[in-house]
């Protein structure tokens, strides 16, 4: 899943929304990706892309899905301003529905089982929305 880093001592984003969505985020994706992961099937695609779009125009986070770019989804995420004002545990919940949606949405597509996005979405859920990278 993109974003795949960031910089440690600067913004990742202009954005002070997109910022916080995808430094918050970053950790998110990582437990989607090791919960999916579990599952050990092959996916025709393998990476799924959310790109930062206009504001959303309600107080909702937002995602559409946008195309198939070289064996990945590309979802674009609208997010509210005032998005990065929200406390990191809101973000997080926030974060974790998005992302759970937009999967589901792409497993819709015929791409992978949609009951393996439950699953995923279940294991993120129950976890303390801690990731320990493991290896080097």
């Amino acid at each position: 899943m993109w974003p795949s880093t960031g910089w440690p001592d600067r913004p990742w984003s202009e954005s002070p929304e997109l910022d916080a969505f995808l430094r918050g985020g970053r950790r998110i994706f990582e437990l989607f990706g090791d919960a999916l992961a579990v599952e050990r099937r092959t996916y025709p695609e393998s990476f799924f892309v959310l790109r930062d779009r206009d504001p959303s125009e309600s107080a909702d986070v937002e995602f559409e899905l946008e195309a198939v770019l070289q064996g990945a989804h590309v979802a674009g995420v609208h997010l509210p301003p005032g998005f990065h004002r929200l406390a990191q545990e809101l973000r997080d919940l926030l974060t974790v529905e998005l992302v759970s949606a937009a999967l589901g949405a792409v497993a819709r597509t015929g791409a992978f089982d949609e009951a393996a996005v439950e699953r995923a979405t279940a294991s993120v859920r129950a976890g303390d929305g801690r990731y320990v990278r493991h290896g080097r």
